[in-house]
């Protein structure tokens, strides 16, 4: 949820955007692999979590990204999306800047067979 409207959680939408939505729809999800022993994520040029920052499967996802971002297509609500990554070891995907957004976007398309 993003705090604005009571029962609401974003989800990415047409043309790459984020749209508020009910959190007791069933939407596919992304959680988050964070480095507990890094403190350097989401900046270009620098990973964190032991990765280089590079794309060396020349997937278009640079390397420690495609190690953060898990995109999960069985669709659930958000709290079982929640609770599922927790059990993962992960957390609900946080985005904190455009080149995170960037990324995620990339993760999701390449899950769903595009580029």
């Amino acid at each position: 949820p993003d705090g604005t409207k009571a029962g609401s959680v974003t989800s990415l939408g047409e043309g790459a955007r984020w749209y508020d939505g009910q959190c007791d729809l069933n939407k596919m999800f992304v959680c988050e692999d964070r480095c507990p022993d890094s403190t350097i994520t989401g900046h270009p040029g620098k990973c964190g979590c032991d990765t280089l920052d590079v794309d060396l499967n020349g997937d278009f996802i640079i390397d420690c990204y495609a190690n953060v971002w898990f995109f999960y297509n069985n669709e659930v609500t958000w709290e079982q999306a929640r609770l599922d990554c927790l059990n993962r070891g992960q957390i609900f995907a946080d985005i904190e800047n455009s080149f995170e957004n960037s990324m995620v976007q990339m993760v999701v398309a390449q899950a769903l067979g595009g580029s």
